[in-house]
């Protein structure tokens, strides 16, 4: 659950930062800032922003963070489980 909250927080500071850094890349260098490739045509603001989803690399992070937080979630909940079974064991022994 914490993985999942992790992976919703930065996709929203993700947006944030090129909702402010965005624009001022396209004035300043002409290029988008995620990809460093410049506009077919002038793009707005929005076109700035929402870059990530217009060039596919949404997809990429998906692939790739997705099963990172699922295996995080595992690993963690086998872990705990393993600390906890210890644990019951330590009480029945003393």
């Amino acid at each position: 659950m914490t993985g999942l909250w992790a992976l919703a927080a930065s996709s929203v500071a993700l947006l944030a930062v090129l909702a402010v850094e965005g624009p001022v890349w396209m004035d300043r260098h002409g290029v988008f800032m995620l990809d460093g490739d410049p506009p077919r045509n002038s793009a707005s603001t929005v076109e700035v922003v929402m870059d990530i989803f217009s060039t596919g690399m949404w997809s990429g992070h998906l692939i790739l963070w997705v099963p990172a937080v699922l295996m995080g979630a595992a690993l963690g909940a086998w872990i705990g489980g393993r600390r906890s079974s210890l644990g019951r064991a330590r009480q029945l022994a003393a």
